[in-house]
């Protein structure tokens, strides 16, 4: 026997977060290029740092 559906206790699908209108999309993704490209930036001045001091370690080492 089926019991009868009370529409106010079915759930509701989510329909997830609003959509970006096309402007707000592109700036959020050149926010986190940004943001990537500055990380990935002070990386790579650390990892010659780090290895200019090596260079300079190994120099005085001799």
């Amino acid at each position: 026997m089926d019991l009868p559906i009370d529409p106010d206790l079915t759930p509701i699908p989510d329909a997830g977060p609003a959509p970006l209108d096309i402007d707000e999309a592109i700036e959020c993704l050149t926010q986190t290029v940004v943001v990537d490209t500055t990380i990935y930036t002070q990386i790579a001045q650390r990892r010659s740092q780090l290895e200019d001091a090596e260079t300079l370690r190994r120099a005085r080492a001799l």
